[in-house]
């Protein structure tokens, strides 16, 4: 290799020299560019430079103008522990991942995080967040990207100046990712109830429940886009940027349940920050319930909440929605629809007494996030569930059938009609037949005759009405359905 081409490939991978490898270099492109062998005489018996001298001449330029530049900074800007990747390392197949990577800046610069993931098809693919101007001193870089694959792995790199690689399961920080029919449940406030490992539920339903901070909720609704219930519990505050996430992710689908403190100037201070697009509110006075069976019964089980004397909670009101739970009057359990999502607020804290110490929290709590036991499904044969009509008909496919079947423009003979019919034809073919054959024509053996005349008028006559009633006319009846994920 010549001194050309070994100058271009150390130029390409100079970035990624620690400094005593640069240093040398450097000491190098001094001598090799002030290095009599870097010029020849010429006629006159003076030294001229020889051929490639202005090449390592610009490349020393370069390399001063990069050492005073960024080469030194790129040193002290690293990444400082571990990146977190999702929602405590939990993220899923397909869909948008936060990535929080922690950093230490010198002086005040821009700096932008690029993020490489394996998609589906086995590509590479770059995801680059917006540049942000971070001050000096330990600073955090956020962006979003995808995984395509299990397996895949995953780059983290700010500005070409540091990078960390990693393997799914074989990296620290860096877990395997959940499959993408995994429920990823995120609780804000360490509530009880959301170990679903007591709980059987439907076979095929993989949940996956993981606590965070309200602190560490992300600003960028997208990142919510892997989550299918998030809980806020007690009295958590989120900020506005918090909150204006958190209003987009439910409106594009998500179900948010907020277990709201027993204190009502606490609860509508929790509530505060979503006040602007949250379809319910806390009242101004609380109400004092004595009875939980609403609850009770939303749970499934016949087991009561430990509460005998009397308990005040904030009073819940809405205008759209519908009341799961209630005490006599009084709502104990709402959820309204916002978007394609829902909103579900409880009355009662699941971080205190009397919800934290009830024995059939695990049960309520998955039927607040949306899921069902294998239990359940079992003891609701066809005679427990609710009549989907006044017929008594349970099963859906038989109605649609039966309402597909149904023609406006028809009007069908009613079957009393029709019985009548038949007793007039059965009259007719049997006494009226033997009395005028035998009294009036007194010929018996005409009956061989007037038999068939009977049935092939009884026919023709039938079919007359039928064309009659019914029409020749084609008619056809279109059922629509539209499936809204929510």
């Amino acid at each position: 290799m010549n001194s050309v081409s070994r100058l271009i490939f150390l130029a390409r991978d100079l970035p990624c020299l620690p400094i005593s490898r640069f240093k040398d270099f450097l000491i190098w492109m001094v001598a090799r560019v002030f290095s009599p062998a870097t010029k020849s005489p010429d006629s006159r018996g003076c030294l001229v430079p020889k051929d490639g001298f202005g090449v390592h001449l610009a490349v020393f330029a370069l390399m001063m103008a990069w050492c005073f530049g960024g080469i030194l900074a790129s040193e002290e800007i690293h990444i400082v522990g571990n990146p977190t990747v999702g929602w405590n390392g939990h993220y899923l197949v397909g869909r948008w991942t936060q990535v929080v990577v922690p950093i230490t800046v010198p002086v005040s610069s821009s700096f932008q995080l690029e993020l490489t993931a394996v998609d589906s098809d086995g590509n590479r693919v770059g995801y680059l967040s917006p540049s942000v101007v971070l001050d000096p001193g330990e600073r955090q870089l956020t962006g979003l990207f995808k995984v395509g694959r299990l397996n895949g792995e995953v780059t983290v790199r700010i500005d070409q100046r540091s990078e960390v690689r990693g393997i799914p399961g074989r990296t620290d920080w860096l877990k395997n990712p959940l499959i993408p029919s995994t429920r990823l449940i995120v609780t804000v406030g360490d509530p009880k109830g959301f170990d679903f490992a007591s709980v059987t539920l439907k076979q095929g339903a993989a949940v996956k429940v993981t606590a965070v901070k309200a602190e560490e909720l992300p600003t960028n609704p997208d990142a919510y886009d892997g989550v299918s219930s998030l809980v806020l519990t007690g009295s958590n505050h989120v900020s506005s940027n918090q909150a204006n996430a958190l209003r987009d992710w439910v409106f594009r689908g998500g179900r948010l349940v907020v277990s709201l403190p027993q204190d009502s100037t606490r609860a509508r201070n929790s509530v505060q920050p979503l006040a602007e697009w949250l379809p319910a509110s806390v009242g101004e006075q609380p109400v004092t319930v004595r009875e939980f069976g609403g609850l009770e019964l939303f749970s499934g089980k016949n087991i009561r909440i430990p509460q005998s004397s009397p308990l005040t909670i904030p009073s819940l009101q809405f205008s759209a929605g519908e009341t799961l739970a209630a005490s006599r009057s009084d709502s104990l359990l709402v959820r309204c629809p916002y978007g394609l999502g829902s909103v579900e607020l409880l009355a009662l804290d699941l971080t205190a007494v009397p919800m934290n110490e009830w024995k059939a929290l695990n049960q309520f709590c998955a039927h607040l996030v949306g899921l069902r036991s294998s239990t359940e499904d079992s003891e609701k044969g066809p005679f427990n569930g609710s009549q989907l009509s006044s017929t008594g008909i349970t099963d859906l496919a038989t109605q649609l059938n039966a309402t597909q079947d149904h023609f406006e423009q028809v009007h069908r003979a009613s079957p009393w009609f029709v019985m009548s019919l038949l007793l007039v034809f059965l009259v007719v073919v049997g006494p009226l037949d033997y009395l005028f054959v035998h009294r009036v024509l007194q010929r018996p053996y005409l009956t061989w005759v007037s038999f068939p005349v009977l049935v092939a008028v009884g026919v023709l006559l039938a079919s007359w009405l039928a064309n009659a009633s019914n029409g020749s006319s084609r008619h056809a009846n279109q059922l629509d359905i539209v499936n809204i994920d929510v």
